[in-house]
């Protein structure tokens, strides 16, 4: 058996019970979008609505074509990612046990496709392409056509390199779409040399085949933590903001907050947020703070006229509502009582109520400014030379402590390019009918934000080695350095 047979709600004697559920998962989705996304009713975006109507045809003609868990997974994906944008997707809570590959694995390095792993357990490896080799072609259609018609249609997110690098390793694999047909040969190049191999596919476990995706794209998820760098140097490994409540990784997150303030005596310092995807802003603002001082940080942050012209329009559905007071309960757990963050989320909760009293769609939350910023900046309290370390998953709260960090004094942005997210934020959960299958769907949108739709931040020095092997990127980043500080 290829993949879980769990088909909740669904008669299994039905004529197509997957045509059939993912038919009503659609049907469902569009529905919570139409009702609690900020999209649906946003006066400044009147195209959402073509997709969400559209793009819901599309889909809804895959999905009565389903004949398979992976017809019914690749429909639902399909109508997620036609929204580009990578806060609204959609996650199966099942999936196959195993996947098909042809023994080997892509990397998009530089506009390349390259080979950057095989099986090392294929007793015919001389017949695989090896580590390093450019796939030009596969039956005819190049590499970068092939990534736009069988893989990038199915993935979330806004259509720019990290993302690209992200699926790139997704491509030439048989993960169960079938929509598309895995090639028979492809050309590769090594050096000078061009050559024909003809692809083998075979199965490989589910865990095992995505912890070898994980690593083509950009490397495990390093661990939280910090670290000598250099001489006198101190690396802050920060993989998320959406420490679990309680766990270890949640003390890791609060006991780095808390240190912030010594590492202002280091000679370099390195946020390392490789992996981070996000979570709550509010810890990356306690991470700027405590290095930089309250004050600074405001007058970047908040006083700075751009950042005075920035608000939020947030949908006020009854559901959302629910989850807003949910929100103010756990702030006040992870935050403490009575805490700004509390605060702030009972205030938006109080907000959409009222909205949603005078039969208003949005709510706008307009922070009045609290006082006149001063005439002169306050000191830098900071004389290390200061770097923000990311690769192509930065996105949402990480992209939200970009934005502070690259406002601040004396801060570099070194490795790839980050992720990007659309203005609509603030995600929640919603299963789907048949319990199989998770969508995410943003409740508020930024109005005047100095960062564009979709605009990922490209690093003033960037990293095109393997960003997974942190010795080789601690190296390269000592070089970087170095040169730096001889050049002041």
């Amino acid at each position: 058996m290829l993949f879980p047979t769990l088909v909740i709600g669904l008669s299994l004697t039905a004529t197509n019970p997957w045509a059939q559920m993912a038919e009503q998962d659609l049907k469902a989705m569009r529905q919570a979008i139409l009702e609690n996304h900020p999209g649906p009713v946003d006066p400044l975006n009147p195209s959402f609505k073509q997709w969400l109507d559209g793009g819901y045809r599309q889909a809804l003609t895959r999905a009565r074509q389903a004949r398979s868990f992976g017809g019914y997974d690749f429909a639902i994906r399909y109508y997620a990612a036609g929204f580009r944008d990578g806060h609204l997707r959609a996650g199966a809570y099942v999936a196959p046990l195993r996947a098909s590959w042809p023994g080997f694995i892509l990397s998009l390095r530089q506009g390349r496709y390259v080979v950057a792993s095989v099986d090392d357990k294929d007793p015919a490896q001389d017949t695989l392409p090896a580590v390093g080799s450019e796939l030009l072609d596969c039956d005819g259609r190049a590499a970068q056509k092939m990534l736009e018609q069988d893989v990038l249609p199915f993935a979330a997110g806004a259509d720019i390199e990290s993302l690209r690098m992200k699926i790139t390793p997704s491509l030439l694999q048989d993960v169960g779409n079938p929509e598309v047909k895995p090639p028979s040969q492809c050309r590769v190049k090594t050096g000078t040399e061009v050559r024909t191999v003809a692809l083998r596919y075979r199965p490989i476990p589910t865990e095992e085949h995505e912890k070898k995706l994980q690593a083509a794209a950009f490397g495990p998820t390093p661990s939280f933590g910090t670290h000598t760098f250099g001489k006198a140097g101190v690396w802050v490994s920060i993989p998320t903001f959406g420490p679990r409540e309680g766990s270890a990784d949640f003390e890791a997150m609060r006991s780095l907050a808390e240190q912030a303030g010594s590492w202002r005596s280091a000679e370099v310092l390195v946020f390392d947020v490789r992996g981070n995807t996000g979570g709550n802003s509010a810890w990356g603002k306690q991470l700027a703070q405590g290095l930089f001082g309250e004050e600074l940080v405001k007058a970047r942050s908040e006083d700075d006229p751009k950042a005075r012209a920035v608000y939020v329009d947030w949908r006020a559905s009854a559901d959302n509502v629910r989850y807003l007071g949910e929100m103010t309960a756990q702030l006040g757990r992870q935050f403490g009582k009575d805490s700004r963050e509390e605060k702030w989320a009972g205030a938006v909760t109080q907000g959409l109520t009222e909205a949603r009293r005078r039969g208003q769609p949005l709510w706008s939350e307009k922070e009045e400014a609290s006082s006149t910023p001063p005439a002169t900046e306050p000191a830098n309290p900071v004389r290390t030379r200061v770097y923000l370390l990311t690769d192509g998953r930065c996105g949402s709260a990480c992209l939200d402590f970009a934005d502070l960090m690259l406002s601040l004094p004396g801060v570099t942005h070194v490795g790839l390019p980050t992720s990007a997210d659309s203005v609509y934020m603030e995600v929640r959960v919603v299963d789907l009918p048949s319990g199989t299958t998770r969508i995410i769907v943003p409740i508020k949108v930024y109005r005047n934000r100095p960062r564009g739709h979709n605009e990922p931040y490209v690093p003033a020095r960037r990293f095109d080695g393997d960003i997974g092997d942190t010795a080789a990127v601690e190296h390269w980043l000592l070089e970087q350095d170095a040169a730096r500080a001889s050049a002041n």
